[in-house]
């Protein structure tokens, strides 16, 4: 199916459409949600905070275009998790396991109480960032 390019007028009279449709268009806060979306908030907590659904909050985002302005990773540093040095050292060890070909196991290179040092020295610096 080939993409019809949509004239300025069919597009200014879409955008009246939903203007007059829209309760996010309605909102006395509309400035604040429309920020929020940018932020890259989530829109089950942009609907919640200002009482209207997602579904809504969607299409209004598509119809003014704000869609491509929104972070693509809305995922914040908060939500990611480092691992602990143990948790390295063990999923060093599952790949010992695995046996990948062409590559030296772990154990190998290294002894238990090299590990057990690499590990607690891996968990002090994660701690520091």
């Amino acid at each position: 199916m080939k993409k019809t390019a949509v004239s300025q007028d069919a597009r200014t009279e879409n955008l009246q459409r939903h203007q007059s449709r829209c309760s996010v268009c309605w909102h006395p806060l509309r400035k604040e949600i429309e920020d929020c979306w940018v932020a890259g908030n989530t829109a089950s907590g942009i609907a919640r905070a200002y009482g209207v659904t997602r579904h809504a909050l969607y299409r209004h985002c598509c119809a003014v275009r704000l869609v491509s302005s929104r972070p693509r990773n809305v995922r914040s540093k908060s939500d990611v998790r480092m691992p602990t040095g143990s948790e390295f050292l063990a999923a060093l060890r599952k790949v010992d396991e695995e046996k990948t070909p062409n590559m030296p196991l772990f154990s190998e290179l290294m002894s238990e109480a090299e590990l057990q040092a690499f590990a607690r020295d891996l968990s002090r610096r994660l701690v520091g960032t």
